[in-house]
């Protein structure tokens, strides 16, 4: 009675043509059929066909008074909401099912990411290491468990000394100090390893730094998206939508709206809460990334609003995205695929002090983009291209005004002394 039988095929097509309507129609049916017949058997079909199309649709509207409807004052029994702790409201149901859920899939089954929906963590399996992340708590930020075992894993042979001094260093949190000038420190520690002091078999004193990332093989690193982490502060405990962990750090913040919601409102009552709420989860953070599905953008922990940039171009000769295209997987596929994400996290982050303030910089996409080009020539075994490098002629870095010309070089010169030979000289 909920749907004819003998239309799937109809239904699919004028699906797949574009009908806002109907679209919005099956969002809503569904819904409806998780109060009244959660055991019917389009229900799944239903749930598949919208998570699937969830992101590639995200321009469609919502009906304006698709809120106030009676079935989204309902909740989901035993899931608890970020702000009491209670049932979740259909809405969050809705932001799951529609943008978490595909964003999801998009990092696990395209991008390589494992992912694990942590939002009854504590109530299935409890704390400590052997529980769903290994946390001792809600209030760990830091996955000690994957932590360990990457230092084990990319750092061998060490004594059990060295490993645990690392972590301390790596969980060990100033007071004293700001939040990004611990971000700063926690940065350095990625990039350039954790300091040890260790005596080796002949009880000689050693001086190293143990690597917490494998950044020039992407398939030493472990990748896992969290959903739904929920993070304890001194005050409050919240619950970001999606966490982005390497070997176990935080590094990707993700805040998702539903279609309707204006991008800003990820910034302003998310984002900007959590700065203030849970501070501790952004001390080894390297991206933050706000979306609603349609539009997606990205800043850094010192951006405000109004410098927080879109990812429009996977490769320099791309065309950009249409209006009514969804941005939120070109960003997606832009900035998390591995290899890019650690590209992006060695080379392309600084922090300027220049100004007085610290200020953190990410490599917006053209910089991006550029630096890469510039890089591809100088190290191009193509005959032809070699000749015109040697002839001087590297090519032409075109920038327009206000585009950061100056940090582009920054990037490029530092990226040629850090993976190429420092004995370039620039002048």
């Amino acid at each position: 009675p909920l749907l004819p039988r003998n239309k799937p095929a109809g239904l699919a097509a004028q699906f797949h043509g574009g009908s806002r309507k109907l679209y919005n129609a099956l969002v809503i049916l569904l819904h409806c059929m998780d109060v009244i017949a959660p055991q019917h058997h389009w229900r799944s079909r239903l749930k598949g066909l919208i998570a699937r199309h969830g992101v590639s649709v995200a321009a469609m509207d919502f009906p304006a008074n698709w809120q106030n409807l009676p079935i989204w004052q309902d909740t989901k029994p035993g899931t608890p909401s970020q702000e009491t702790g209670g049932p979740m409201a259909k809405k969050d149901y809705s932001e799951d099912l529609l943008i978490q859920a595909p964003t999801a899939e998009l990092l696990e089954q395209q991008l390589g990411w494992e992912s694990v929906f942590a939002q009854d963590e504590g109530a299935k399996g409890g704390w400590g290491p052997d529980s769903l992340l290994g946390r001792a708590s809600d209030a760990e930020v830091v996955l000690t468990r994957d932590v360990l075992a990457a230092l084990k894993r990319l750092n061998p042979g060490l004594p059990d000394a060295a490993y645990q001094d690392a972590l301390a260093l790596v969980v060990q949190d100033d007071i004293t100090k700001s939040l990004i000038a611990q971000n700063e420190e926690k940065y350095k520690l990625l990039r350039d390893g954790v300091p040890v002091k260790y005596r080796d078999a002949a009880g000689r004193l050693v001086d190293k730094r143990l690597r917490l990332i494998d950044f020039d093989e992407p398939k030493n690193n472990r990748y896992l998206a969290v959903r739904e982490l929920w993070v304890r502060g001194k005050l409050w405990l919240r619950r970001p939508d999606v966490i982005g962990f390497v070997n176990g750090l935080p590094l990707v913040f993700i805040e998702l709206k539903r279609f309707e919601v204006h991008i800003d409102s990820a910034y302003k009552k998310n984002y900007a809460d959590y700065l203030d709420t849970i501070p501790h989860l952004f001390h080894w953070n390297a991206l933050v990334i706000i979306s609603n599905g349609h539009d997606a953008q990205y800043g850094s922990l010192t951006s405000s609003k109004e410098h927080f940039y879109r990812w429009k171009r996977l490769d320099e000769d791309d065309p950009e995205p249409g209006k009514d295209q969804p941005l939120l997987p070109f960003l997606l596929q832009g900035m998390l695929q591995q290899q890019r994400l650690l590209d992006i996290v060695e080379n392309f982050i600084l922090f300027d002090a220049s100004e007085g303030s610290t200020h953190k910089i990410v490599a917006r996409n053209h910089q991006y983009l550029g630096v890469n080009r510039v890089i591809d020539r100088l190290t191009s075994t193509d005959p032809k291209i070699q000749a015109e490098v040697a002839a001087g002629q590297l090519g032409v870095f075109w920038h327009t005004q206000g585009s950061g010309k100056s940090y582009s070089m920054v990037f490029l010169t530092e990226k040629i002394h850090r993976k190429l030979s420092a004995s370039w000289s620039f002048v």
